[in-house]
């Protein structure tokens, strides 16, 4: 685990999300030029890659990548992975086409061996291209609507009022607009105040029992920071048939060798 961003490991797979501050379009205070630390360890995906050898591998990141400022990032992470003999394709998902009631985008990057089959990008499984509408904020939020006992039920205080210092009122009927990891927090749809820790988590379809632990605000930061589990698991599952396959292969290796 990197402390400022995340990775796991297997020994097919990697998934690396590096920290996304530095390539934010909200991060009023993006450094454009010079020593950028968190930009740099999105290259280290590279030297894991090589390190592991994995057969697949997933790099996850905010669209501002792809701008003039930063794209080079990803154009040198892409040139050292086909120099090491590995297929790529990227792609941009939103989390409300795969039912998380948030329309947030995010960059990923599909990463395989040459000997492997490249995972096809998932479906879209909610919206005008499926026979599932979009969850909306209404429809997240209701899960704790009275509910006093969920953890997490603490929310942020502040003087502003929607349209202050990007402050927004989250509509009713239609997904929620990216939750940050920042101080700025939306607006309940209907009560004049932020929403608290446990909706916000509701938004990114967190089960009611995950308990987020720290302070209040590294609890919002923590869920700013996580990709949607809806369109997380979609992902994880698009590429699931080719680690099946992997993993099969490898197994039929090991009963020879112990024959």
């Amino acid at each position: 685990m990197i402390l400022t961003g995340c990775f796991v490991a297997y020994q097919f797979k990697i998934h690396f999300s590096a920290p996304c501050q530095d390539f934010s379009k909200a991060n009023r205070h993006q450094t454009t030029g010079g020593k950028r630390d968190r930009a740099d360890l999105s290259l280290l995906l590279v030297d894991l890659v090589r390190m592991t050898s994995c057969s697949t591998a997933v790099f996850e990141n905010v669209v501002g990548i792809f701008d003039r400022n930063n794209v080079h990032y990803l154009k040198n992470i892409s040139k050292g992975l086909l120099h090491l003999g590995y297929q790529i394709r990227c792609t941009c998902l939103h989390a409300c086409n795969y039912g998380d009631p948030q329309k947030r985008p995010r960059i990923f990057m599909y990463i395989a061996k040459k000997s492997v089959p490249m995972p096809s990008f998932p479906s879209q499984t909610h919206g005008n291209r499926s026979g599932w509408n979009f969850i909306t904020v209404k429809d997240a939020l209701s899960r704790v609507e009275g509910d006093d006992s969920l953890p997490n039920m603490m929310g942020r205080n502040t003087s502003a009022m929607p349209g202050q210092h990007g402050f927004v009122r989250l509509m009713p009927y239609d997904c929620a607009p990216t939750i940050r990891a920042s101080s700025v927090t939306p607006f309940h749809y209907s009560e004049d105040r932020c929403i608290t820790v446990r909706e916000a988590t509701c938004l990114q379809s967190f089960p009611l029992f995950y308990t987020f632990l720290g302070s209040m605000g590294s609890q919002y930061r923590q869920v700013g920071n996580a990709v949607p589990v809806e369109l997380s698991t979609a992902v994880g599952q698009s590429i699931r048939q080719i680690l099946q396959y992997e993993y099969n292969d490898y197994d039929s290796d090991v009963h020879v060798a112990e024959e």
